[in-house]
């Protein structure tokens, strides 16, 4: 396949020969391609051929929007497009850069079956190839985002993986940005514009903004609790008896030097950083950790970050659009109402879930979650149907301020506090099925942003997050439908029934069991297939699956001490296997989470309590 003609910018150009030289190096593919000549055309450039043919693609207004719900709809112009066949050559029009990117491939996608599962070329799977689609193809959701860096420190693996499944949207902590090289930063900056991804900064990085050593110049802009100004203290968790946890104090937002010196501070930092284009302003992590003044216990929280927010609106560029999120207390809906800001968006965050059911279903009881601030707040619903509760609450809000809406969704590799689910350790959650329904209702009740707060996953299999791409961009693809396509591809005639026994260990995880007999016989089936090293990862998952669930019953049955022994076995089992895993899952994420439990049996066998909280 060549390139005959395009107008995009270089940088662009240069994936889009990449992705073409990816797929090639595979002989089957080579012939496929054999012949074939694009004519690439982004709209939103200079250089449009006279004999462009005849498209239903808009031409993007030449500027960005300040206005975030316009930026949405601008957004998803840039990335339509529509592929135009010509004999042996194929037009390629697009809206923006993007779309040309995503067109070309769509095309691959359809000619060759291509499926990018892995952050390395060797990952690349070959399904059933399918007619180039008719009309302006265009996404569900404008903003596609994840959440985490790679698990073997390969960002550009990342960074075009995401690209070429769909992900546009990657956030990168204040902190952490501003504590790497400048040499980081630019490649970051590169391989993000090569790759139309769209980097948001902020995130959980409140120490970077007001540092701990104002505090001896300005105690009074630290939070305030049992009498005095503080940086840490103890909270109370009421769902998570098993603790004593101290943890960074907010800030006192209502200090109005404060947080003209905490937006100041952000402020600087984005115009440093002029590609970036969303701030996430967000406080520090934790629960029941917020300044117990007078003047903020007038307020919610939400309402403090969201005065923070019009601080920051008035100081930044008009490009820079302003994230928040409600979550733990910030889910307490404001007590007042509050001055329309179109220049940010609020995303609801479904923290902890064992996606049992739907949660917009029928059937929620009463509302306990983010009810109780200023009294303490539990962590996570009893009942994961109290999210679209919530969701409707919140909905509201963001309608009646005229901002934009979102969804910070989570996945594997999180520890529950309240330890009523362990499921989530188990990657390969939620299912597809699941995904597929509540990104549909999303779609439907004017979700712009969607957010996946997850380590990148490709064990046992990437099929969770690769379908979940595809699932933000269309929803034409059924469950079933990505099912077949990526175990066909994987696993050839073999496919449906390691399909079939994994839906069976799922579905048994699902319901908090532990699946003995259905491990044994996906192990069986295995271990009759030719010997690949995808089919190893399936074991090694299989043996991490079984002696995480021995964990979880030494944890019910109270065996603290060989619950303890298990999770050294756990960590060490995880470090023998690192090369073969790397590529594949944050190993040091897993063995992160395995020294959480190990902790946590070790304080049960003292009877003491922990003193650390993690959310």
């Amino acid at each position: 396949m060549k390139i005959e003609r395009s107008n995009v910018s270089g940088a662009i150009l240069e994936s889009i020969r990449e992705d073409i030289e990816s797929v090639e190096k595979y002989e089957e593919a080579r012939k496929q391609l054999a012949g074939i000549s694009l004519v690439v055309i982004s709209l939103e450039n200079q250089g449009i051929p006279v004999n462009l043919p005849s498209h239903q693609v808009k031409k993007p207004e030449p500027k960005r929007p300040d206005s975030f719900q316009s930026r949405c709809a601008w957004e998803i112009t840039r990335q339509s497009f529509q592929l135009l066949p010509d004999g042996r050559r194929i037009w390629v029009v697009a809206g923006g850069n993007e779309g040309a990117l995503y067109g070309v491939q769509e095309v691959l996608q359809c000619l060759t079956g291509v499926i990018w599962a892995g952050l390395e070329d060797r990952d690349i799977l070959f399904g059933r190839r399918k007619a180039l689609p008719a009309g302006v193809q265009r996404p569900l959701f404008p903003y596609r985002g994840r959440d985490g860096g790679s698990p073997n420190g390969d960002n550009h693996g990342l960074i075009r993986w995401m690209n070429r499944n769909r992900w546009n949207l990657w956030r990168r902590n204040s902190a952490y940005w501003m504590s790497q090289k400048e040499d980081y930063r630019k490649e970051i900056l590169q391989l993000c514009t090569s790759r139309c991804i769209h980097l948001t900064l902020g995130d959980h990085a409140m120490h970077y903004f007001l540092p701990k050593e104002k505090f001896l110049k300005h105690p009074d802009w630290f939070g305030y609790r049992n009498g005095k100004r503080v940086l840490t203290d103890q909270v109370v968790i009421p769902d998570c008896p098993h603790l004593n946890a101290e943890l960074p104090i907010q800030p006192c937002y209502s200090n109005q030097e404060a947080a003209e010196f905490i937006t100041d501070r952000m402020a600087e930092h984005m115009m440093s950083f002029p590609q970036t284009e969303i701030f996430g302003l967000w406080p520090h992590d934790g629960v029941n950790n917020w300044c117990q003044c007078p003047n903020c216990l007038k307020k919610t929280p939400y309402e403090h970050l969201y005065h923070l927010a019009s601080l920051l609106s008035e100081k930044l560029p008009s490009s820079v659009v302003i994230e928040l999120i409600a979550y733990s207390n910030l889910l307490n809906l404001p007590w007042k109402k509050l001055q329309p800001n179109t220049r940010c968006f609020t995303m609801l965050c479904p923290y902890l879930r064992p996606y049992q059911k739907r949660f917009y279903q029928p059937g929620a009881p009463k509302l306990t979650l983010g009810t109780r601030y200023p009294e303490p707040d539990i962590i996570n619903p009893v009942d994961e149907r109290e999210y679209g509760t919530l969701f409707r609450k919140w909905f509201r809000v963001v309608k009646e301020t005229n901002q934009g809406l979102g969804i910070f969704e989570y996945g594997g590799s999180f520890y529950d506090e309240t330890r009523r689910f362990d499921r989530p350790r188990y990657l390969y959650h939620p299912g597809v099925e699941i995904r597929f329904d509540e990104v549909s209702w999303y779609a439907r009740h004017e979700v712009q942003v969607f957010y996946l707060c997850s380590i990148f996953d490709g064990w046992p299999d990437i099929f969770p997050q690769w379908s979940l791409g595809r699932i933000l961009w269309s929803l034409e693809e059924n469950p079933e439908g990505l099912c077949r396509q990526y175990y066909q591809a994987l696993a050839g005639k073999s496919g449906a029934s390691l399909r079939e026994k994994l839906s069976q260990v799922q579905s048994v995880l699902d319901k908090e069991h532990n699946p003995v007999k259905q491990l044994k016989l996906l192990k069986e089936f295995l271990l009759q297939l030719p010997y690949q090293k995808w089919v190893k990862r399936y074991l090694l998952w299989i043996d991490y699956v079984q002696a995480g669930k021995k964990s979880r019953d030494y944890e019910l049955t109270k065996n603290f001490t060989e619950g303890a022994r298990n999770e050294e076995q756990i960590q060490s089992f995880l470090e023998n296997n690192r090369n073969e895993l790397t590529s594949y899952v944050a190993v040091d994420a897993l063995i992160r989470l395995s020294m959480i439990h190990q902790e946590r049996f070790t304080n049960w066998l003292k009877g003491a309590k922990g003193t650390r909280y993690t959310l």
